[in-house]
């Protein structure tokens, strides 16, 4: 109410608790653990099944150096954000939206895979008393609905980062800006004495109203 009346402009929280930094703060410590979970899990000799899918090793070692990758990018954008430097936190940016692009290609093949092939249903008494339809059809939905989460919270993620980072170039743009400023009033304010005793081109002072200097030729 304070900053309404006295014009200024209220600093926008989300969900009325959390600013864009702290936001940002919370998408790198959550990010950060994933890619430790990542690195600490991959193995390079052994297979790894889930669902019925086998994930070989050179799979595994892709995601490893893209965990690595991303252990590089939390840092680069948590240095941008301590510095207020923009390329810094683009680096991250960008890490993210190749994120959330290969995310969405693998829920997709997961949500795919779930409904058409019914990989997270296992031969059961459940499954002979009432067949596999509705177990198929119940993980299904269970799988679009927290692939559909996830794609929102990598949504959520570059929307922290981009206003971060928006925020933090219009931050330094105003900041060089009031430096250039300051350097043209200095070199204005150094100027006017040299040029003080000079009279305007087309104006005629009254007589010894102002002194000039006469050169002295030897």
């Amino acid at each position: 109410m304070a900053g309404t009346l006295y014009g200024q402009k209220k600093e926008y929280r989300f969900l009325g608790i959390l600013t864009h930094e702290q936001c940002m703060l919370c998408v790198c410590s959550f990010n950060a653990a994933i890619c430790v979970f990542c690195l600490g899990t991959v193995s390079p000799e052994i297979d790894l099944k889930f669902a019925g899918v086998t994930v070989g090793t050179g799979f595994q070692m892709c995601v490893g150096a893209w965990a690595l990758i991303g252990i590089f990018a939390i840092t680069s954008g948590l240095i941008g954000f301590a510095q207020e430097r923009v390329f810094p936190l683009a680096v991250y940016f960008w890490y993210l939206v190749a994120t959330t692009v290969l995310m969405v290609l693998f829920l997709f093949f997961l949500v795919k895979k779930s409904a058409t092939e019914c990989v997270f249903v296992h031969e059961g008494f459940q499954t002979q008393r009432v067949g596999n339809n509705f177990s198929c059809t119940l993980w299904s939905f269970a799988v679009l609905v927290a692939a559909m989460g996830i794609t929102a919270c990598m949504c959520f993620a570059l929307w922290a980062v981009s206003r971060v980072k928006d925020k933090t170039g219009l931050h330094v743009d105003e900041s060089i800006g009031e430096s250039a400023a300051l350097l043209l009033r200095q070199k204005g304010a150094q100027s006017a004495p040299r040029n003080a005793s000079l009279p305007a081109e087309g104006v005629q002072h009254p007589w010894g109203s102002r002194s000039y200097k006469q050169a002295e030729f030897s």
